[in-house]
């Protein structure tokens, strides 16, 4: 998932000194497996991993973050494929 985070003047919740641990904690707790930001010219983006077996999932955990922070988050679909290694070809 990936999350613009809104800067301190566009949303109230960034004033908030425990800001970050908080972001993170609330994340991890709606199940994501890691949390990543990247900083780049004032525009902070974080970065959520989350594995969905059921895609809707996706739309509760949008809605979700919409409701606690006012943003639209946008997922990012990686799709593994199954390992063919150590089988035999026919």
């Amino acid at each position: 998932m990936k999350i613009h985070i809104p800067t301190k003047g566009d949303n109230p919740l960034r004033h908030d000194s425990n800001f970050d641990a908080n972001w993170k904690s609330f994340l991890i707790g709606l199940g994501a497996q890691s949390v990543h930001s990247n900083d780049m010219s004032n525009d902070r983006i974080d970065y959520a991993v989350f594995e969905i077996e059921d895609l809707s999932v996706m739309f509760e955990l949008a809605r979700t973050v919409h409701a606690w922070l006012g943003v639209k988050p946008e997922f990012l679909p990686e799709v593994v494929p199954k390992s063919y290694f150590g089988q035999k070809s026919s």
